[in-house]
C-alpha cells in the first residue's frame, strides 16, 4: 500500500465518501452539518474536494464529520498513516496502566480513611465518662461542628437517630423535624437552642438564642 501523501488523502476522502453514502446523506446534508458543528459556512465543494483527495482536512473538520456519519477519528487516522492506529492503542494501554496505578493509590487512601472513620464512630459511640455527664462534650460538639461545616450533619443525624445509642435526646426529633429543620435552612440554630440535649454542650457559639 502506498503511503505518499497524495495516495493516503485519497485512501481519507473515500472512506468518508463511503461513511456518508451508508447513511445516505448527500454532500450537501454533511456540509450543513459540519457549519452547524464548526459555526462557520461549509459548502458542499468542500466535502466534494476532501472525498475526492484533492483537500485536506483539518482534526477539528474530521472530529465534525465523525459526528454525523458512522467512522470514527481513528478509522481516519489509520487510513492516512496504517500504522496510526496501533501507535495509538499502544499509547492508550499505556495510559490505562498509569491511571490503574493512581487508581489503587486512591482506593488504598479511602480504606485508610474509613478505618480512621470506624475509630471515630467507635469512640463516639462508647465516649469517655465524665462525672454527671453520659457523653464527653467536646467529642459530641466538635464532630457536629465538623460534619456542619461539611455540609454532611443531617445526613448523618438521619443515619445515627435509629442505629446508635448515643446522643439519648435526639431520639425525640423525629427524622421528618429535622427534614423540616433542612428545608427552613435553621438547623444550625436549633442546635444552638438545644444544646441541652447533651449535658451542658454548646454548639455553634452561644445556646438558647
Amino acid at each position: 500500500m502506498s503511503n505518499s501523501p497524495d495516495e493516503a488523502q485519497k485512501r481519507l476522502g473515500a472512506l468518508i465518501r463511503e461513511a456518508r453514502e451508508a447513511e445516505e446523506m448527500t454532500q450537501q446534508d454533511l456540509a450543513e452539518h459540519m457549519s452547524r458543528e464548526l459555526r462557520t459556512s461549509i459548502h458542499k465543494t468542500v466535502v466534494s474536494k476532501v472525498e475526492a483527495g484533492t483537500r485536506a482536512l483539518s482534526f477539528r473538520e474530521a472530529a465534525a464529520i465523525c459526528k454525523y456519519v458512522p467512522v470514527s477519528l481513528e478509522e481516519l487516522g489509520a487510513a492516512v498513516d496504517p500504522g496510526a492506529l496501533v501507535e495509538r492503542w499502544e499509547h492508550a494501554v499505556r495510559g490505562m496502566r498509569e491511571v490503574d496505578k493512581a487508581l489503587e493509590v486512591q482506593v488504598n487512601a479511602i480504606w485508610a480513611l474509613q478505618g480512621q472513620w470506624s475509630e471515630i464512630l467507635t469512640e463516639v459511640s462508647e465516649p469517655p465518662v465524665f462525672p454527671g455527664h453520659e457523653v464527653a462534650p467536646d467529642v459530641i460538639s466538635d464532630m457536629l461542628r465538623a460534619l456542619d461545616e461539611t455540609g454532611t450533619v443531617l445526613e448523618y443525624l438521619r443515619k445515627v437517630i435509629g442505629q446508635y445509642g448515643y446522643l439519648e435526646g435526639l431520639r425525640s426529633t423525629s427524622l421528618e423535624s429535622v427534614t423540616r429543620l433542612e428545608e427552613r435552612g435553621t438547623f444550625t440554630d436549633w442546635l444552638n437552642a438545644n444544646a441541652g440535649i447533651v449535658p451542658e454542650v454548646r454548639l455553634f457559639g452561644e445556646a438558647g438564642r
